[in-house]
């Protein structure tokens, strides 16, 4: 059984997660150069995959494996 997370959690998790999303609208991926951008992007990913951990409990990986599971 899966341990459930706290709605303080959830809160935090949604909030920089959003503010992840928010950063990639409004600055794109592209930065000043290639290691910035790889920096950059892999930032701001990882914050919006704290939005999907926010809303659904699970993160990127746990989806993969869930529709691999059905595939």
């Amino acid at each position: 059984m899966e341990k459930k997370m706290s709605v303080f959690r959830r809160v935090v998790y949604l909030f920089f997660g959003l503010a992840g999303i928010l950063a990639i609208v409004h600055t794109g991926f592209w930065w000043n150069n290639i290691i910035g951008t790889i920096f950059h992007t892999t930032t701001l990913i990882a914050a919006a995959d704290w939005a999907v951990v926010g809303i659904t409990g699970k993160d990127f990986v746990e989806w993969i494996e869930i529709a691999l599971k059905k595939t």
